[in-house]
């Protein structure tokens, strides 16, 4: 499958994968807002497949109010420095580029 970048990953050095579901396979948004806690922005999804009659479950990548280059930024995590959920944007980069056009 293809990450659809809906804002430019590379300003980032992580971000979160999260499976979600919804029940329209109409494409998100750069403005969709998404039902996890402390939410800031989608920067990409992916399309995983369907997961039950008018169910179709995604990848997320996303950022929370407080991750790094976010308005609450500061949490720590640990050695890494990043959540357990986080993904390297490097690492989604060389699979699926960023096209700013």
């Amino acid at each position: 499958m293809t990450i659809t970048w809906l804002e430019d990953p590379r300003h980032t050095r992580y971000l979160r994968k999260t499976r979600y579901t919804k029940g329209s396979r109409r494409p998100f948004k750069k403005t969709s807002k998404i039902l996890l806690g402390d939410f800031h922005k989608l920067i990409g999804f992916e399309l995983i497949g369907r997961s039950g009659i008018g169910w179709f479950d995604y990848w997320i990548y996303w950022l929370k109010t407080y991750d790094a280059g976010c308005p609450k930024q500061g949490k720590e995590y640990g050695s890494h420095n990043q959540p357990a959920e986080a993904v390297e944007v490097k690492e989604l980069l060389k699979a699926n580029p960023y096209d700013a056009d």
